[in-house]
């Protein structure tokens, strides 16, 4: 995988964004956007990739598992990060990484006090797009077409959400680069939750019926919180390659 570093710095609310490149000279990436240039839904053209930015938030101190996680080798000769990132190729024109701290000189940067708002707010504000999709580190099994299908729906809508048994989710969800004035307002009001955000914007809610016609298993909310996670990750992933890149049918 071809990573293009462009800029790396820390900014406000200690949180450090590094901004990567979509290299579509990358013979992998190339193989998998033909493969989803026909569920892009005019999103895709040839090579080009409409402008839309991906938002990987990395911040978290990982207390359940015990470390953080963005770094954590999860097989395919990946890191979560680098899988995470591979998967947002596709569908993204930048890459935005929001984290705490710089893991690779290992400097620790001021505590935040934002939480997960704080993060996203961080990415929203250093969008150069006007769209962007919003997802965590830990999120392996990203889903191109349903990333597509939810940015098909963000027409006059500042969010586009999954709705999954009643729960709202607030990562692999579509934000309008507008939600960063809100979410500002709402950081100075001592709000931490990206559910406050939700309601003090206009956002649209994707149900699970029809989230399902893209994602049937809804892989794509799967996240790592403890070691059974991590370890089910890489199963599902050793079986991914061996299957040349296709996800097999699990259950539990």
């Amino acid at each position: 995988m071809l990573i293009t570093q462009l800029s790396y710095q820390a900014y406000s609310h200690g949180f450090v964004i590094k901004r990567v490149c979509v290299d579509y000279h990358d013979t992998i990436i190339n193989r998998k956007i033909s493969a989803v240039r026909q569920t892009l839904g005019g999103k895709i053209k040839g090579n080009q990739v409409l402008p839309i930015t991906g938002i990987v938030l990395a911040g978290g101190r990982g207390l359940r598992l015990g470390r953080p996680k963005a770094l954590e080798a999860i097989g395919g000769g990946n890191t979560l990060l680098s899988r995470v990132i591979s998967r947002l190729k596709p569908v993204c024109s930048e890459i935005v990484v929001v984290t705490r701290q710089d893991q690779i000189k290992a400097i620790m940067l001021s505590r935040v006090t934002n939480g997960p708002l704080g993060g996203l707010y961080t990415g929203l504000r250093h969008s150069k797009t006007e769209l962007n999709i919003a997802v965590a580190c830990d999120m392996p099994f990203i889903n191109a077409s349903l990333l597509s299908y939810l940015i098909n729906q963000a027409s006059g809508w500042d969010i586009v959400a999954p709705k999954i048994n009643m729960f709202t989710e607030q990562l692999h969800t579509v934000y309008s680069t507008k939600c960063a004035r809100t979410a500002e307002q709402l950081i100075k009001l001592g709000k931490s939750r990206v559910a406050d955000l939700f309601k003090a914007t206009k956002t649209r809610f994707i149900e699970e019926s029809e989230i399902r016609k893209y994602d049937p298993e809804l892989m794509s909310f799967f996240n790592i919180n403890t070691e059974a996670d991590l370890e089910r990750a890489r199963t599902l992933i050793s079986w991914e390659v061996l299957a040349g890149g296709k996800m097999q049918r699990t259950s539990g």
